[in-house]
């Protein structure tokens, strides 16, 4: 819950408590990732297959709010399709493309290649959005661009961290210190 405006907790308390609930919140979602992983990994399936089971999950989720809502009733009456404008459809489209190619990463990636290109992807989309709708850049948007983009190399393995991570091709230098 917000602090209260003339609260007498000092500043840095609300800092921490911020940093530490995105803290769990990362690790609560790299869990869940690695769980994902696992379980999706551990059995032997076709793409589509996959596909068809990851789409069941967002048709339950998406048909219980319906129903509760009581909009279930009006779609029975005027039909699925009643509203949907071009914009709808280009959206149904790019989100039908985005779950395929989120099941194609799924099923021949693994988590942090997957972290990865999420990350390039939104980078793309905000440098898109300046042309699109005006989005203007700031010096923290493009220090934030630069470390994913750092990021994606790294990972890449066209970079090495700053000289302090050994290329894979080179021996460790843990690996010759003496027992």
């Amino acid at each position: 819950r917000p602090l209260p405006p003339n609260s007498s907790l000092p500043f840095d308390f609300a800092c921490c408590r911020g940093f530490a609930v995105i803290l769990l919140a990362a690790a609560l979602s790299s869990m869940a990732g690695v769980y994902f992983e696992k379980i999706l990994k551990g059995v032997k399936v076709s793409l589509w297959t996959r596909n068809l089971q990851l789409a069941s999950y967002s048709v339950v989720t998406s048909l219980v709010p319906l129903v509760i809502s009581g909009e279930w009733m009006i779609i029975q009456e005027k039909g699925f399709f009643f509203g949907y404008t071009k914009m709808t459809w280009i959206c149904i489209i790019m989100n039908a493309g985005g779950g395929l190619l989120v099941g194609t990463v799924i099923k021949y990636a693994d988590a942090v290649t997957k972290d990865v290109a999420l990350g390039a992807s939104i980078v793309f989309s905000s440098i898109a959005s300046t042309q699109l709708f005006g989005f203007e850049i700031s010096a923290l948007f493009t220090m934030g661009v630069s470390v994913v983009i750092y990021a994606v190399f790294l990972y890449g393995g066209r970079t090495y961290c700053c000289g302090l991570l050994a290329p894979p091709s080179s021996p460790s230098p843990l690996n010759s210190l003496p027992n």
